[in-house]
């Protein structure tokens, strides 16, 4: 399915880690479905990690994607290309 211009011209923020299999995925998944975004090593920002930790209530699953207008996320891994652009779609869509 093509993603709408709509989605397309918003930005979501991607926290990962060096060496992510899940992560390098979802970038993947992203970078196919047009969608912009910044991502974020936590490997890199100590501050990045706390960030991700405190968002997941102490955990520390990996990708953590947040579109930062509405504060929707998704969280892990997208092993399902099919789930993982409608969760992409949930959280633009507000």
């Amino acid at each position: 399915m093509t993603p709408s211009k709509r989605e397309n011209d918003k930005k979501i923020v991607v926290y990962g880690a060096k060496n992510c299999i899940p992560c390098e995925r979802a970038l993947s998944f992203l970078d196919e479905m047009g969608i912009k975004y910044e991502y974020i090593n936590i490997d890199e920002s100590e501050e990045a990690k706390a960030t991700v930790e405190i968002l997941e209530g102490g955990d520390l699953l990996l990708p953590l994607i947040i579109n930062p207008i509405t504060d929707q996320i998704a969280i892990g891994c997208p092993v399902d290309k099919e789930k993982f652009q409608q969760e992409i779609r949930r959280i633009l869509s507000n």
